[in-house]
């Protein structure tokens, strides 16, 4: 709780105190009257019936208070205290009418199945009372990742590409397995980095569009490069089938994804994920039948 906070709530005590401290001076005020004016009645009264003659023959009213003057002064005070308790309230009413929040909390009209046919019922929604946690951790600075260069050839037809193609045309090989693609990495920075590489299989023996196996294989290479280090890696494809046999036909697609980080430790046992440079190649062959 704040000093603002402190305060309004002292004022607001000290105000219901006065209140109720007015309010308890009024009503001894009005019994002490009260018990005046009786007191004056008292003697009126008895004055009225000493004077009497024995035949009880009325006499004229004597001086002082009558009955009807006494009603009319106790009606007068009555209202004076009602006006001055009125006031009181008032005040602390306007007082206080800065200090509080009315919140209207709009209905909410529930259709069921019961009120469908019958109307339809408004139900508020209850005060919610959850706390939304606030993050306020700031979000780690991406930034790009290291240089590197990526591609795959043949060793004696030279590059595929971006399709998966030797120039413009498909590769048909006369064997079941192709060992002639080879993969190039190459550290185009002068700070060592390290490599991942995806390689993912698709084989349709139909030729129908259709693959009938597929294998992925994940971080199946990892390669720390050192500034300007170029490495080679012999593939053979397709390669082995968690599920499923190769039947030595089809169409073999083989798509790459490298991706390589900047190292932050002396082995490079740890990169810094959040400077990341991805690459992809792709490979297409088709295995000639007999």
């Amino acid at each position: 709780m704040d000093i603002e906070e402190y305060l309004e709530q002292k004022r607001a005590l000290e105000a219901k105190k006065e209140l109720l401290e007015t309010k308890e001076r009024l009503k001894e005020d009005s019994e002490r009257r009260k018990r005046e004016l009786e007191k004056e009645k008292r003697k009126a009264t008895g004055s009225e019936r000493a004077e009497r003659s024995p035949s009880h023959e009325p006499d004229s009213t004597p001086e002082g208070v009558v009955p009807s003057d006494f009603y009319r002064r106790i009606l007068f005070f009555n209202f004076i205290v009602l006006v001055i308790i009125g006031g009181a309230v008032l005040g602390w009413l306007y007082f206080f009418q800065g200090e509080e929040e009315v919140t209207t909390v709009p209905p909410v009209v529930v259709k069921t199945e019961e009120n469908t046919s019958q109307g339809t019922s408004v139900t508020p929604p209850a005060p919610s009372t959850t706390t939304v946690p606030v993050n306020t951790t700031p979000a780690p600075t991406k930034f790009p990742g290291p240089e590197f260069n990526f591609y795959v050839e043949d060793k004696e037809l030279g590059l595929f590409d971006s399709a998966g193609k030797l120039s413009g045309e498909n590769l048909v090989i006369g064997s079941p397995y192709y060992n002639d693609a080879v993969l190039h990495l190459e550290n185009a920075e002068s700070a060592v980095i390290k490599c991942f590489i995806d390689r993912t299989v698709l084989v349709d023996e139909n030729g129908d569009g259709k693959e009938e196996l597929m294998d992925l294989d994940l971080n199946f290479v990892k390669d720390e490069l050192d500034p300007g280090q170029k490495t080679e890696i012999d593939e053979s494809l397709p390669g082995a089938f968690d599920k499923g046999t190769y039947h030595n036909k089809g169409k073999i697609t083989a798509e790459y994804e490298v991706r390589c980080y900047y190292c932050i430790d002396p082995e490079c046992e740890d990169t810094d994920k959040n400077g990341e440079s991805t690459k992809t190649a792709k490979v297409k062959f088709q295995v000639q039948e007999d």
